[in-house]
C-alpha cells in the first residue's frame, strides 16, 4: 500500500498538493457559522438521566412561565435568583472602613441614580453578544427585552435579602430570561458595565462607596470570552512556537515551513470538516474544543512531519534522488506513522463511549483531526518536499544525488559545525553506551526519583476543582463582583439549592379531602409540617464547618431572616391576602400538567455553592426533606434538586464513572493496538506501564506547582484535566514507543537483539527529541490562555517555586515569605497570645485564622497579589494591616458563623494586632468600636503569658510620655476616629484599654463592657463608667505621667475606698505600706501649717532575694519611705519622709505613702512597714 502511495506522490505532487488545497478552501469557504453549532457551558452535556437534568425538566413542567415570564413582580421571590432557570445580573455596592456600614447617601445614590439607569437600559436592551463602540439605543417593546425584573434593597417584598448581615454591602438585582451561559447575554452586561464606569454616574457616587457587578449571566459572558480568547492566543502561541522551533531544529526556512503549511492547512480543513458535520447533526462540538483540536493536531502532525523529514533526509544522505528518497521514506515510514497515528485515534477515540457529552465529542473531534493530520503528513509534506527538491536546503543547497558526508544541514551555522563535530551523535552514542554498561541502575535510578510524585499524583488525582470563577483570571469583571459579595453576604447566597418535592396527586387528595398543592391552605398545612421537621432536623445537623443559613419555601417566603419576618409581620390585613396568593404560587405548582404536585423549598448554604462539601452535604439535605413529608406520602414522593450544587454533583458523579471507564478502555485499546504492530505482548505491557506511570508523574507535578503557586487558595486542578492528560499521554505517548520500535525491529535484522537497540537509539535519539519538544511546547502554549483549567492541562502535558510558603499551628493558616525560622516563631507567639486572648474573653476560637504576612514584596509574584484583596495588599504595602471579617449571621446562641482573613506586614507586630481583630470578628461578629477594636488589639499583641506589666515598645512610650494627654473623651467618644487612621492614635487607645483592663478598680466592669460591645449591644463607656469618670481620668494621667516598661496598674491602683481623718493630738493614723505597691493611703489627713512625725517598724527590699532594710532605705539610699499628698484630684510633688524626723507638706490633703523605688521594679520588691504618722509639736530639727 504504502509502496504504491510513494510512487503516485513522487509522480503527481502538483495534483497531491492542488486536490488537497482544493478540498480544504471549499471547506473552509462554505463552513456554516459557527454561531449555535458550538454549544455553551459545562452541566448542559450532562447525561438526561443525571438528576439535575430531570430537575430541570420537572421544573419547567411544574412552573411553566406565563407570559414571556416565569414568575411575575407581584411574586414573593424566593432568592436574588428568583427563577432557578434564568440568569441575572448582580450590581454590588459595598463600604469596608464603615463599622456602621452603608450611609444613607449611598442609599440615595441606589435610590436615585443606579436604578433609574439600569432601568433605563433594561427597557433599551434587546439580546446581543456584545457592545459596539457609539452604538445607540431606544426603548423597545417587553417582549423584546432581555431583562425581565429589577430588585433593589427598597423593595419591600425581597429587599431585607439584598442587604448584608454587617449592612455595609448592598444588591441590586436585574434579572434575565435566558440562561447563563446565553451568548446573548453579553449586551446587557457590556451596557451595564459600561454605565458603571461613566463619568456622569461616578461624579454622583459618595465618597468611599465601591461598585461592582457579578452574577450568573456576568460569570457567563467572561466564561464564554475567556474561552474565545484563549482559543486565539492558543493558536497564536501554537503557531508561533512551532515556526521557532522548526527554524531552530532545520536553520532551513523553507524546509522548516513544510511541516507548518502542511499541519497549519490540516487544522483548517479540520476545524470547517468539523463544523459541517455538526451542522448536519452528525457530531456535537463545545465551545473550546477547538482549542484542543488545534493543539493536538499541531503537536502531533509536526512530529509525523519531521519523522518523514528525517527518514527523508536518511535517504538524501545513502544517495538516492529526491524522487526515490521520497518513495522510500513513504514506503519506510509510512507504516509506522499510521500506526502510530492509529493508535492515538483508537485511544483518544475511547473518549466516545463517555456518558458527559463534552468528552464524547473530544475523542471524536481529537480522531478526526488526528486523521487529517496523518494524511496530509504522508501525502501533502512528501509532495512539497519533492517540489521544492534541493531549494527546501537553502541556504545550503545539496546536489541532486548529495554524498553521504556532505550533509543536508545549511553550512555555517552552529548546527552544521555541531553535525560537523558529532555532538549529537556522540551525545546519543553515549546514552546508548550507559544504556549497555548500567541498564539496571539507570532504570533504578530514574524509577525511584519519580515514583515519590508519581504516589503523590496517585493520591491526589481525586481532589478536583468543580468551580467557574476559579477557572477565570482573578481581575475579570465577574470574579472581583463575586469575592465583593462574597466578603459581606453567605457564600451560598450566590447558588441556593432548590429541592423539588413532586407527590402524588392521589395519595395527597386522599389525605387533605380531595384537595392537592393548589388549594392554598393544603400547601400552607403541609409545608408547615415539613417545615418544623426540617428545622429540627437542622438543629442537628448544622455545625461550624458546614450549616444552613436561610430556608425559603411557603412557610417562609422571604427566608428566616429577621428583617423578612419583620417585613411580614407588618403587611396590613387585604396585603396578607395577596400574599398568601403569591407565595402559594411560587412555591407550588398551580398550573400546567403537574398543578398541585410539587412543592419548592430552597436552601441557602454558608459554603460556596462549587465546594466540595457542599456537594457532598447535599445528599444529607435531600434526606432531611425526604425524611420531613408525612409518612403516609414518603414513600411515592420523589426528591429533585437543581441548582450550581446539584449540576456540579451530576457533573462530578457523570465524570467519575467517566475517567474510570475511558482509562481502562483507552489502555485496552492502545495495547492491542501496540500487540497488533509490535506482536510482543509483554514489551507491549511494558510499554503501557511506562506511559501510566509518566502520566502519573505529570498528575503529581501538576498538583505541587500548581499549590505552590497560590497554597492559601489552591482547591485542586481543573476537573477536567486527568481525564485529557490520561486519554492524550496514552494515547500520543505511544507515539514515540512506535517509532522506536519500529526501528528497532528494522536495526535488529541487522545488528541484533543489543545492538539493534542501541544503534536504533543513535539514529532516532535526535528526531525523538525534536518531537518531544514540539509536542511540549505545543501543549504548553495552553498555559497562554486565560482559563487556569487550561494553564493547568498545558503544564501537564508539557511537564517556579514562589518564595512564600504555607506554616500551619492550631489556630492559624500564615503564608508568608518570612524566612522559615522567623516564621515558625511568629506562629509560636500568634498561639500564645491567642491562648491568653480566649481565656481573658472566655471563648474559644472556632476555626483558623487566615493570615497573609508580607516581609518584602519582591518576593510575591503579581498573580498572588492579583488573586488577593487589594485593600489588604495596599494597607500592608504601606506598613499596616488589614482584616477582613464576613459575618454569615447566628448558628445559636452566641454562636456566630463567620470568617476572617488577615493581611499584615511583618513589622511591628502588626500580625498579632491583626490576628486580635480576627479572633473578634470570627467568634463575636464584630470588633466593637473603634477605641476598643483598635485598643484592645493593641493590648492583645503586647500579651505574653506571666507578664501583666506595661511591653509596650519604647517609640510608643516615648511618644505618650512627649504629648499632652489626650481628653478620655476624645478617645471613647469621637465619631470622627476610624480604625487604620494612626499608630499615635492607636497608642492612645492602648493606654485607655490597658489601665481599665488592667486597674483593680476598673477591670471588673471593663471585661463586660468589651464583651457587649462585641455583642454589638446598645451600650456605652458613660453608661458603665459615668460616676467613676474623675477616678478614671485622674489614674489615666497618672498612668501616662509615671509609664515605663514593666509598670504594673494593678499594683498601682488608686484606693478610692479609703477613710482619711485629720491627723491631730486625738488621732494618729496607721497604715501597712507594701513594698510592691504604687501609692497607698496612709488614712491621716494633713495640712500644711502643721509638722508631722512618722514612725516605723519592719522591713522591705528592692529586689528579689535581695537584701531587707528599714523605711531609712539602703545604703545607697534606694528604697527610702516617700510621701505624696491628693487633693481634688491633684497630687503634690512626692517628697522623703524619714523616720522619727518631722517633717511638713507641700499642700492639705490625704497623705499617701510608698517604698521609692523605679514603677517598673515593684513587681520585684518585698516586705511591709508598719507606719504611724503623728502630729509633732517639738520645733524642726
Amino acid at each position: 500500500m504504502y509502496r504504491g502511495l510513494g510512487k503516485l506522490v513522487t509522480r503527481f505532487p502538483i495534483f497531491t498538493i492542488g486536490a488537497w488545497l482544493t478540498v480544504a478552501i471549499l471547506a473552509i469557504g462554505l463552513a456554516p457559522d459557527s454561531h449555535g453549532i458550538w454549544q455553551e457551558g459545562e452541566l448542559a452535556f450532562l447525561p438526561e438521566e443525571a438528576m439535575s437534568s430531570q430537575a430541570n425538566q420537572l421544573f419547567r413542567d411544574a412552573f411553566p412561565p406565563t407570559d414571556g415570564r416565569r414568575f411575575g413582580d407581584d411574586s414573593v421571590g424566593s432568592s436574588v435568583q428568583r427563577d432557578p432557570l434564568g440568569s441575572n445580573v448582580v450590581v454590588v455596592l459595598f463600604r469596608e472602613n464603615r463599622p456602621e456600614g452603608l450611609a444613607e447617601e449611598d442609599r440615595e445614590f441606589i435610590r436615585k441614580e443606579l436604578v433609574p439607569g439600569l432601568e433605563a437600559i433594561r427597557e433599551s436592551t434587546p439580546p446581543g453578544y456584545e457592545l459596539i463602540e457609539g452604538e445607540t439605543f431606544q426603548e423597545i417593546p417587553a417582549s423584546e427585552r432581555l431583562g425581565t425584573s429589577i430588585s433593589t434593597p427598597d423593595d419591600r417584598r425581597i429587599g431585607s435579602l439584598l442587604i448584608s448581615p454587617d449592612e455595609r454591602a448592598a444588591l441590586v438585582v436585574l434579572e434575565l430570561k435566558t440562561e447563563f451561559l446565553d451568548r446573548q447575554n453579553g449586551l446587557i452586561v457590556d451596557r451595564i458595565e459600561e454605565f458603571l464606569q461613566s463619568p456622569e454616574l461616578l461624579q454622583e457616587k459618595p465618597i468611599g462607596l465601591a461598585m461592582a457587578v457579578s452574577g450568573s449571566a456576568t460569570v457567563g459572558r467572561d466564561i464564554l470570552r475567556a474561552e474565545s480568547d484563549s482559543a486565539k492566543r492558543t493558536e497564536m502561541m501554537t503557531k508561533f512556537l512551532v515556526i521557532t522551533l522548526l527554524f531552530l531544529i532545520y536553520r532551513a526556512p523553507l524546509l522548516a515551513l513544510v511541516p507548518l503549511i502542511t499541519v497549519g492547512v490540516s487544522v483548517e480543513f479540520t476545524l470547517a470538516l468539523l463544523t459541517h458535520l455538526a451542522n448536519q447533526g452528525i457530531i456535537g462540538l463545545f465551545n473550546g474544543l477547538e482549542i484542543y483540536v488545534t493543539v493536538v493536531v499541531y503537536g502531533a502532525g509536526v512530529d509525523y512531519c519531521l519523522f518523514l523529514i528525517a527518514r527523508y533526509k536518511e535517504e538524501l544522505d545513502a544517495g538516492n534522488s529526491f524522487g526515490e528518497s521520497v518513495a522510500r521514506s513513504i514506503r519506510k515510514v509510512g507504516a509506522a506513522l499510521a500506526t502510530s497515528a492509529g493508535t492515538s485515534i483508537f485511544g483518544i477515540g475511547m473518549m466516545a463511549f463517555a456518558e458527559f457529552g463534552k468528552f464524547r465529542q473530544a475523542g471524536i473531534a481529537i480522531s478526526i483531526g488526528l486523521f487529517v493530520a496523518v494524511c496530509f503528513a504522508i501525502t501533502f509534506t512528501p509532495a512539497m518536499l519533492l517540489l521544492l527538491k534541493n531549494i527546501a536546503f537553502w541556504p545550503n543547497i545539496p546536489s541532486e544525488k548529495p554524498k553521504g558526508e556532505s550533509g543536508w544541514l545549511p553550512a555555517q551555522t552552529i548546527w552544521k559545525k555541531i553535525n560537523e563535530q558529532k555532538w549529537l551523535e556522540l551525545f546519543w552514542s553515549h546514552a546508548a553506551g550507559m544504556l549497555k554498561k548500567s541498564p539496571g541502575t539507570i532504570f533504578l535510578t530514574t524509577i525511584l526519583l519519580m515514583v515519590p510524585i508519581a504516589i503523590y499524583g496517585f493520591v491526589k488525582q481525586g481532589d478536583l476543582s468543580y468551580g467557574l470563577l476559579t477557572d477565570l483570571p482573578s481581575d475579570v469583571t465577574s470574579v472581583e463582583g463575586a469575592a465583593a459579595i462574597k466578603k459581606h453576604f453567605p457564600a451560598g447566597i450566590s447558588g441556593p439549592s432548590t429541592i423539588l418535592v413532586k407527590f402524588n396527586r392521589e395519595e395527597l387528595q386522599q389525605k387533605y379531602e380531595g384537595d392537592d398543592l393548589t388549594d392554598a391552605s393544603t400547601s400552607e398545612k403541609l409545608s408547615e409540617e415539613m417545615t418544623e421537621r426540617i428545622e429540627d432536623a437542622l438543629q442537628r445537623f448544622n455545625n461550624l464547618e458546614f450549616r444552613i443559613v436561610d430556608i425559603r419555601n411557603q412557610e417562609n417566603p422571604l427566608g428566616t431572616n429577621t428583617k423578612a419576618q419583620e417585613y411580614l409581620a407588618s403587611l396590613k390585613l387585604r396585603e396578607r391576602g395577596a400574599l398568601r396568593l403569591f407565595k402559594q404560587k411560587t412555591y407550588n405548582s398551580t398550573q400546567g400538567p403537574l398543578a398541585g404536585q410539587v412543592m419548592r423549598i430552597d436552601f441557602v448554604f454558608s459554603t460556596d455553592p462549587f465546594d466540595r462539601i457542599s456537594i457532598r452535604k447535599l445528599g444529607d439535605i435531600e434526606r432531611i426533606v425526604q425524611e420531613a413529608i408525612p409518612g403516609d406520602l414518603q414513600e411515592s414522593a420523589e426528591i429533585y434538586t437543581l441548582g450550581p450544587t446539584s449540576g456540579i454533583r451530576d457533573l462530578k458523579q457523570s465524570t467519575d464513572r467517566d475517567r474510570l471507564r475511558i482509562d481502562i478502555l483507552v489502555v485496552v485499546a492502545v495495547y492491542l493496538m501496540l500487540v497488533a504492530l509490535l506482536r510482543h505482548p509483554a514489551i507491549c505491557a511494558y510499554l503501557i506501564i511506562t506511559v501510566v506511570f509518566s502520566y502519573l508523574v505529570a498528575l503529581g507535578m501538576t498538583f505541587i506547582v500548581f499549590y505552590l503557586r497560590d497554597p492559601a487558595n489552591f482547591t485542586g486542578i481543573d476537573w477536567k484535566v486527568p481525564i485529557y492528560l490520561f486519554t492524550i499521554l496514552i494515547a500520543m505517548g505511544e507515539d514515540y514507543n512506535i517509532l522506536l520500535m519500529a526501528r528497532i525491529f528494522e536495526e535488529q535484522k541487522r545488528h541484533g537483539p543489543v545492538d539493534g537497540i542501541l544503534v536504533a537509539l543513535k539514529r532516532t535519539g535526535g528526531i525523538i527529541s525534536s518531537c518531544g519538544l514540539i509536542m511540549a511546547g505545543t501543549f504548553a502554549t495552553l498555559m497562554s490562555g486565560t482559563l487556569l483549567g487550561m494553564v493547568q492541562l498545558g503544564f501537564a502535558l508539557a511537564s517556579n517555586q514562589p518564595a512564600t510558603n504555607l506554616y500551619k499551628s492550631q489556630n492559624f493558616r500564615v503564608v508568608t515569605d518570612l524566612p522559615k525560622a522567623d516564621a515558625e516563631e511568629l506562629l509560636v507567639d500568634l498561639e500564645k497570645m491567642l491562648k491568653l486572648v480566649v481565656q481573658y474573653w472566655g471563648r474559644r476560637n472556632r476555626m483558623p485564622i487566615r493570615m497573609f504576612v508580607f516581609d518584602d514584596f519582591a518576593n510575591w509574584s503579581p498573580e498572588q497579589l492579583s488573586q488577593m484583596d487589594a485593600a489588604g495588599v495596599d494597607s500592608a504595602r504601606t506598613g499596616g494591616g488589614l482584616t477582613i471579617t464576613r459575618v454569615l449571621g447566628v448558628v445559636g446562641g452566641p454562636k456566630l458563623d463567620s470568617e476572617a482573613i488577615v493581611y499584615a506586614t511583618s513589622k511591628r507586630k502588626t500580625p498579632q494586632h491583626e490576628a486580635i481583630h480576627a479572633y473578634c470578628g470570627i467568634n463575636f461578629g464584630c470588633t466593637g468600636p473603634v477605641w476598643y477594636s483598635e485598643g484592645m488589639a493593641e493590648v492583645g499583641k503586647y500579651f505574653q503569658a506571666g507578664e501583666r506589666g506595661v511591653n509596650a515598645s519604647d517609640y510608643v512610650i516615648e511618644y505618650l510620655q512627649s504629648q499632652t494627654p489626650k481628653p478620655l473623651s476624645d478617645i471613647v467618644n469621637n465619631p470622627l476616629e476610624r480604625t487604620g487612621d494612626s499608630w499615635q492614635n492607636y497608642a492612645w487607645r492602648w493606654v485607655i484599654c490597658h489601665m481599665l483592663g488592667a486597674n483593680s478598680n476598673y477591670a471588673a466592669r471593663f471585661k463586660p463592657l468589651g464583651l457587649a460591645l462585641l455583642a454589638d449591644k446598645n451600650v456605652s463607656f458613660a453608661q458603665v463608667y459615668g460616676t467613676q469618670a474623675e477616678e478614671i481620668e485622674f489614674e489615666y494621667k497618672l498612668f501616662l505621667k509615671d509609664m515605663e516598661p514593666g509598670y504594673r496598674c494593678d499594683l498601682c491602683s488608686w484606693d478610692w475606698k479609703a477613710k482619711f481623718r485629720v491627723i491631730n493630738n486625738n488621732y494618729k493614723s496607721f497604715a501597712r505600706i507594701q513594698a510592691n505597691k504604687g501609692w497607698q493611703a496612709s488614712r491621716g489627713k494633713v495640712a500644711t501649717e502643721n509638722r508631722y512625725l512618722a514612725t516605723a517598724d519592719g522591713q522591705w527590699s528592692i529586689e528579689e532575694n535581695g537584701d531587707k532594710f528599714t523605711a531609712a532605705g539602703n545604703e545607697e539610699g534606694k528604697g527610702k519611705l516617700v510621701g505624696i499628698v491628693f487633693n481634688d484630684y491633684e497630687l503634690s510633688e512626692p517628697f522623703e519622709i524619714e523616720p522619727d524626723t518631722p517633717f511638713t507638706v507641700p499642700i492639705d490633703g490625704d497623705l499617701f505613702l510608698r517604698c521609692q523605688d523605679a514603677w517598673g521594679s515593684l513587681v520585684d520588691n518585698k516586705g511591709t512597714i508598719n507606719v504611724r504618722v503623728s502630729l509633732n509639736d517639738s520645733p524642726m530639727k
